[in-house]
């Protein structure tokens, strides 16, 4: 009796532990990110431009810089609705809003920053 009830306590431990670990894996998929790219008025990408991202569900803000290929990324970003601001010496600051991120959800992004104009 004591054999089969060890092995009985063994299937439940195991049942729990798998358990417990698949909550925490569960509970680290509450996020999405945010990819894109950034040109300007021809085309050409744009890299070093500082990506901002703000939200009610995020504490403080989220920030990135486009590479060389004006592509950024900005990951595990809690669920809910951002704003980007996009800022680059030359261009006019550009903000972005609605910009929804949804569980398990990569939203792409393309966007064109004109010249600042010069005064």
């Amino acid at each position: 009796m004591s054999l089969l009830w060890r092995s009985a306590s063994r299937k439940v431990l195991c049942a729990c532990v798998f358990g417990f670990l698949l909550c925490g894996f569960l509970q680290g998929q509450q996020t999405g990110e945010i990819r894109g790219k950034i040109a300007d008025e021809q085309g050409e990408a744009l890299p070093g431009v500082a990506i901002t991202a703000k939200s009610p569900s995020l504490q403080g803000t989220r920030n990135a810089v486009s590479d060389s290929d004006g592509d950024f990324r900005l990951p595990l970003l809690p669920v809910g609705t951002y704003s980007l601001t996009y800022e680059l010496d030359g261009f006019e600051k550009l903000t972005t809003t609605q910009n929804e991120i949804r569980l398990g959800f990569t939203l792409s992004v393309s966007v064109i920053l004109k010249m600042a104009a010069v005064s």
